[in-house]
C-alpha cells in the first residue's frame, strides 16, 4: 500500500468520508468573499470622512513628552461622544 493511500477496510461503516464542495461553490464562495470586502473598503474609505480638531497642540504635547525621564503625570486621550453620535445619527 503507498503511503498516500487510505486503508478504508478498517474504518466504520456509517461514517462518511470527508468530502471537499465542488469548484462552482469554491469559487462562487470566493467571488462573494472578495465582493463583500470590496464593498467594505469603499464604505469605509469613500463614504467616510475623519475630522480632528487641535491635531497640531496634541502633537506638540507628544513632542514635548518624549523624554521619559521629565514627564510629570500621565496623557489621556478621549473623544466627545456628541460627535460620534452626530455623525452617525445626521
Amino acid at each position: 500500500m503507498a503511503a498516500d493511500e487510505v486503508d478504508m477496510s478498517k474504518s466504520n461503516p456509517n461514517r462518511l468520508p470527508l468530502q471537499q464542495p465542488g469548484l462552482p461553490w469554491r469559487m462562487t464562495s470566493s467571488v462573494v468573499m472578495g465582493l463583500t470586502a470590496t464593498l467594505c473598503r469603499g464604505f469605509l474609505y469613500g463614504l467616510n470622512s475623519v475630522e480632528v480638531v487641535g491635531l497640531e497642540r496634541f502633537l506638540d504635547i507628544l513632542d514635548k513628552r518624549q523624554d521619559v525621564e521629565k514627564r510629570q503625570r500621565g496623557l489621556i486621550t478621549g473623544m466627545r461622544l456628541e460627535t460620534i453620535f452626530h455623525i452617525v445619527y445626521n
